[in-house]
């Protein structure tokens, strides 16, 4: 903390002075001004709270996020909902927690078009609205695009041969906010600017600058993002935004760097993985260096934001406004946070993870309980479950209720159509299972196989180099102790095919398939290995088998019609991909894809049909305007 303590009497008097100065402040800029404060929100992907120098870590370089916080209000003590992007952006922009919402994982699900977003509530109050993200787990395909005017997510292809999609740069984040920033300044309306920063997240691969000297790799992401957010945050200034302006800073998960056995995150709901830093300023308004050490949330920063600029929260909005901790005597009721982690399960076949924040505990089921308390043991280390039965029959009783929600919203929750090859690229695991609303006591503990999870990342390394005469060992060691684990049974089989064991492959992915039949990506594969080897039959088989066990992904349509067309059944592919169009309307492959066929069939006005729908929803997708042009539309 700042400076030496003041006795409690002090420290009282001047919260209570801060407090009405506030207070006063907040009245005259709401009542005296002629235009509505804009919103400049940022979040930066997979920064843990403790490596920024405004919580102590010396060998930080953040001087602008560091600056900021002396400048405005540093949240101690923020929850993130979830260990990943999806999960907790959604919960960001939306006020509602993982069971509300219904978004659990990467890639496997997509925010409702029910769902009201922090954009579409400042659309509706006339700000002018936009967004730059900076990777794929949040591209508009997944659903966060509602509300913004402009939604940035065109991402650079990998100069690899795979052709995958990968993270946008700091600089380039930066580079399209002030573009953006500067158009919506020239629209003379408020703006909302959503900033997305994706740098921290692994791979650890700053430029070269910033790793000089032995710096630790994950902190010179850190330093890097911030350089980038301070040339943002100056060019806030330069356009004379600063004042009239609320800058939020957050993110949406932490990195564990190893603590609990964990090289990164998503497999535990941990502090490591769940404190973030949460920072706001806007002069003469927040008063400046306040540090407030209440645990608050992510769910909490889309009503603090339209509290404090003035606007009125519906009743569907989750979260509570933290304005009345901006220097008040602190009375407000305590606050619970949820937090939850799907991904053991999508990833592994281990159970998922729930769990509840207060002040003083945390509590995960998974499915045993763990209890820590956070006051005496910050790092979590010691499980004080046996101890305290009391506390765990009371937790329980609060995750029961929850329960009911979940199950609501996962039964009418929207799966994602997600490109594994660009998750994969990321780091991300997860392939679609049944999804059951809670913790399922017949799969393994997360906490109990921890152990392996070095091993996994390992196992990735030596097969993402090629090194099947080391990764084909290692999946089988694994697989020993851990056989139900289609993640790595189903990398033992990739290693198999790449040693050109053909038919060995295909029987682990069937295996694989069996731990998992609603993976599409396992369907494509024994699908394009048959036909490789000239069995079409059979891999066709294999495709409408998977669209009955996953009858909305869109990839197994798309291949079962081009075989279809192929071998002269023009009319059954039409259908097949008719029917999947039908399924998943949004879908722009798809229906470019149906386009194509039509075109193909001498049907110019069906295929205009299709392309322009695609066009309605995304006028830039390039491969439906250059569809457009060999049809020679006049739109």
């Amino acid at each position: 903390m700042r400076g030496t303590r003041a006795p409690e009497s002090e420290r009282c008097l001047r919260r209570l002075a801060r407090f009405l100065a506030t207070f006063v402040l907040i009245s005259i800029s709401l009542a005296c001004s002629d235009s509505r404060p804009s919103v400049l929100l940022i979040s930066i992907d997979t920064l843990r709270a403790d490596r920024l120098g405004c919580f102590g870590h010396e060998p930080a370089r953040t001087p602008h996020l560091d600056q900021l916080a002396r400048d405005g209000v540093l949240f101690l003590d923020a929850q993130a909902p979830a260990p990943l992007t999806l999960p907790s952006h959604t919960t960001l922009m939306t006020g509602q927690d993982p069971y509300d919402h219904g978004v659990h994982d990467n890639g496997l699900f997509v925010v409702p078009a029910s769902a009201r977003t922090l954009a579409e509530r400042l659309r509706a109050a006339e700000y002018w609205t936009g967004a730059v993200i900076g990777a794929y787990p949040l591209v508009r395909r997944f659903g966060l695009e509602q509300g913004f005017r402009t939604y940035d997510d065109r991402l650079a292809t990998s100069t690899a041969n795979t052709g995958e999609i990968v993270e946008r740069p700091a600089a380039e984040v930066t580079d399209r906010t002030i573009a953006l920033l500067k158009k919506a300044d020239e629209a003379g309306e408020p703006f909302f600017l959503w900033a997305h920063y994706f740098d921290p997240h692994f791979p650890y691969e700053a430029p070269e600058s910033y790793r000089r000297g032995g710096a630790d790799p994950y902190d010179a992401e850190i330093a890097y993002a911030d350089a980038e957010i301070g040339r943002l945050l100056k060019s806030l200034e330069e356009l004379g935004r600063r004042d009239d302006t609320l800058v939020v800073i957050t993110a949406d998960h932490g990195e564990s760097l190893g603590e609990h056995g964990e090289p990164t995150h998503g497999t535990f709901a941990y502090n490591a993985t769940l404190h973030v830093p949460w920072l706001m300023r806007w002069p003469g308004t927040i008063p400046s260096g306040l540090e407030v050490n209440r645990m608050v949330r992510l769910q909490d920063v889309a009503p603090t934001i339209l509290d404090m600029i003035g606007i009125e929260r519906d009743a569907d909005l989750g979260g509570a406004s933290v304005r009345p901790l901006l220097g008040a005597p602190d009375r407000s009721t305590e606050r619970i946070g949820y937090c939850e982690t799907f991904a053991p399960e999508f990833s592994f076949g281990w159970s998922k993870i729930v769990g509840l924040r207060t002040e003083r505990h945390r509590f995960l089921l998974s499915p045993h309980p763990e209890l820590y308390d956070i006051r005496k043991d910050p790092d979590e280390l010691e499980d004080i479950a046996e101890q305290e039965p009391d506390q765990v029959r009371a937790f329980l009783k609060r995750l029961e209720r929850i329960r009911e929600a979940s199950a609501r919203t996962i039964a009418a929750g929207q799966i994602g159509r997600p490109d594994f090859t660009s998750l994969a690229a990321l780091g991300y695991t997860s392939r679609p299972r049944d999804i059951t609303p809670w913790v399922d006591e017949t799969l393994p503990s997360a906490s109990k196989r921890a152990h392996l999870l070095e091993s996994f990342s390992e196992l990735e390394r030596w097969t993402a180099g090629g090194r099947t005469e080391r990764a084909l060992p290692l999946a089988r060691e694994v697989l020993a102790e851990d056989p139900d684990n289609s993640h790595v049974r189903e990398i033992l089989a990739f290693n198999l095919q790449g040693a050109g064991e053909i038919e060995e492959a295909i029987t682990e992915y069937e295996r694989a398939i069996a731990l998992n039949p609603r993976n599409p990506f396992l369907y494509n594969t024994i699908a394009k290995l048959c036909a490789d080897r000239g069995n079409t039959e059979r891999a066709r088989r294999w495709l409408a088998a998977g669209l009955q066990a996953a009858p909305d992904e869109p990839s197994l349509a798309m291949g079962l019609a081009q075989m279809q067309f192929m071998e002269g059944e023009k009319e059954a592919a039409l259908e097949t991909l008719t029917e999947a169009v039908d399924r998943s309307p949004s879908d722009a492959s798809l229906r470019l894809t149906l386009a194509g066929v039509y075109l193909r069939l001498k049907r110019p006005q069906e295929a205009r049909r299709e392309v322009e729908r695609v066009l309605d929803r995304d006028p830039e997708n390039a491969q439906a305007i250059q569809m457009q042009r060999r049809l020679g539309s006049g739109r």
